[in-house]
């Protein structure tokens, strides 16, 4: 996991690039067929979120551009299942956790098998990006 400023998301390039991300297809991250791309407003005020989700193989960017967002982070369960027929796994902890808030102009990258959730706790409006990144 790597959480920093979006003014220094340059420096972390070469992680991603060790997964096998063409890292110049960010500059066109809406259109390459390798990335989801999802940007818009979040209402939380009526949304509980406690379902965990990680990946096998893809890395998830969460970017806020308005507002603040707390999410939760815990290692990896026993116990999980699959959603569709995607990379993504899904499970409820009803373990131990850590929280961290984003802010504006701040982001967060999800290696392969680092479990997050939005944090249940969010009552306010969040415009972020998520990037979904397929890697080789």
């Amino acid at each position: 996991m790597i959480y920093d400023k979006i003014a220094n998301f340059n420096k972390y390039l070469p992680i991603l690039k060790e997964y096998g991300i063409e890292t110049n297809i960010l500059v066109n991250i809406s259109t390459h067929q390798n990335i989801t791309y999802i940007q818009k407003d979040y209402d939380y005020t009526f949304i509980e979120m406690k379902v965990f989700e990680f990946h096998d193989r893809d890395i998830d960017i969460h970017h806020v551009l308005k507002g603040s967002e707390k999410i939760d982070v815990t290692n990896k369960p026993n116990k999980h299942f699959q959603y569709e027929a995607s990379d993504c796994y899904l499970f409820i902890n009803e373990g131990e956790y850590s929280s961290i808030t984003l802010h504006k102009d701040e982001f967060i990258i999800f290696l392969p098998g680092e479990c997050h959730r939005i944090n249940p706790s969010n009552k306010n409006l969040v415009k972020k990006k998520i990037i979904k990144l397929k890697t080789k």
